[in-house]
């Protein structure tokens, strides 16, 4: 936990000195199982500086709840965790990383792209690889 010295001032008031806790966000345990399928088209991608590959899941709320799962070729962002699989940068965000279960696997057929899953369900098949823009 850190703890810091912050001023509250109101209007017409003197300033208050205040010692407040932040508790550090807690990072989740996380692991990436790359199958061969997958790993064999990984191996083949060209990788700017800095990229990796971003496992991304987007909260998409309305009248039903829902996620919606991307592969995407991106760098690293300041809320990233990076995970070293095979040689490959595996990113994925805090936020994401909420949305996933401990253990994340990714697997590649052909005809139907690649497929993220865990022991508990299977979160999106037909996915692409793009370059995040």
């Amino acid at each position: 936990m850190k703890k810091v010295k912050a001023c509250f001032a109101k209007k017409g008031k003197r300033v208050v000195e205040r010692n407040i806790t932040f508790a550090k966000e807690k990072v989740k345990k996380m692991e990436i199982i790359i199958k061969p399928a997958a790993l064999s088209q990984f191996k083949q991608i060209y990788f700017n500086e800095g990229e990796g590959i971003r496992i991304e899941a987007v909260f998409v709320g309305s009248c039903s709840i829902a996620v919606e799962h991307y592969l995407k070729l991106d760098c690293k962002r300041e809320d990233d965790d990076l995970f070293n699989v095979y040689d490959i940068s595996m990113l994925i965000s805090k936020s994401s990383q909420k949305q996933l279960h401990n253990k994340v696997t990714i697997d590649y057929n052909p005809k139907m792209g690649y497929k993220l899953s865990s022991d508990e369900e299977v979160y999106q098949n037909n996915l692409d690889l793009t370059r995040a823009e």
